[in-house]
């Protein structure tokens, strides 16, 4: 965790904190550990790990993602904070702009499409807005597997992929074109609905360049069914093209497996009824020739 509370309840961030000082959990409340070395983002460890503490163990890239956000907005003179205490919910990145308080999530490990809509609704019942952002893990121009989370962020925000570039404290609003490939067997071109090619649009400034929305009716949901996220239920009833096509894909094969499994029932009951003809025409020679049909002793 990246911030603690202090003897006085006060909050404070690791980067900002000093040994020797003794740090507890916003979460749970018991003792926790500053660890500040050279190689790992500075964080809050506890000593041991306590049963029933609400807090998630987070990747290095994750820390030090929502790190490099908040130390940015502190650098523009901007009301920040990191793990801000919502009711209910605890945003990655917290700041207020104009009056309007905005909540930063960065999610790098894969989570259903149910959560992000649920995180979401918790949020902006805070009267918060929310900007759900990937870290710096994509090569632009290069094809990598676009996970799930990818591809339903992708059709929630109109088409785009948002990514935090540290380097150059930018925010990258990327697409991910479908990767394709010739099939000289079958004379055409497979999509591959898990494989992308990032490809950046814009490179945005992330007080400048972004504004609180509503997202009410908008004709681009027609082509971007998961934008709404009224509920579980429309996410999965109305897919994207992606998830359309896998489901279209597993029906074809239970399809074609069925097919097989008839034909394979079917020939084994033809040649089953073969071979029950002809052991009766047998029987039915030893019966009426039973001599001819004897074999011969040797003498």
């Amino acid at each position: 965790m990246l911030v603690a509370k202090t003897e006085t309840n006060d909050r404070v961030v690791a980067t900002e904190a000093q040994k020797g000082a003794q740090f507890f959990c916003p979460y749970c409340g018991n003792p926790v550990i500053l660890k500040k070395g050279r190689i790992v983002t500075h964080h809050f460890a506890h000593a041991t790990q306590p049963f029933g503490c609400d807090h998630r163990n987070e990747t290095e890239i994750h820390e030090s993602t929502k790190l490099s956000i908040f130390n940015w907005l502190r650098s523009q003179d901007i009301e920040a904070d990191i793990e801000h205490p919502l009711n209910g919910c605890r945003p990655d990145v917290w700041f207020r702009k104009d009056g309007s308080q905005i909540a930063v999530e960065v999610q790098h490990t894969q989570i259903p499409a149910d959560e992000i809509v649920r995180r979401t609704k918790v949020i902006n019942r805070n009267g918060c807005h929310v900007l759900w952002i990937i870290p710096n893990v994509v090569k632009v121009g290069y094809e990598i597997h676009a996970p799930a989370m990818w591809r339903f962020l992708k059709g929630w925000y109109f088409g785009s992929l948002f990514m935090w570039n540290g380097e150059r404290s930018r925010v990258d609003r990327l697409t991910l074109d479908t990767a394709t490939r010739y099939s000289d067997w079958m004379g055409a071109i497979r999509y591959l609905k898990s494989t992308a090619t990032p490809r950046l649009l814009q490179s945005l400034d992330l007080v400048a360049d972004f504004a609180p929305a509503n997202r009410r009716y908008d004709p681009r949901f027609a082509q971007y069914p998961p934008a709404q996220g009224s509920s579980s239920k429309a996410l999965f009833n109305f897919a994207p093209r992606e998830f359309l096509s896998i489901i279209q894909a597993k029906f074809l094969c239970k399809q074609l497996f069925r097919v097989l499994l008839k034909s394979f029932l079917s020939f084994t009951h033809k040649h089953g009824n073969q071979e029950k003809e002809i052991r009766n025409e047998t029987l039915r020679n030893l019966r009426r020739n039973p001599r001819r049909t004897r074999p011969h002793r040797d003498r």
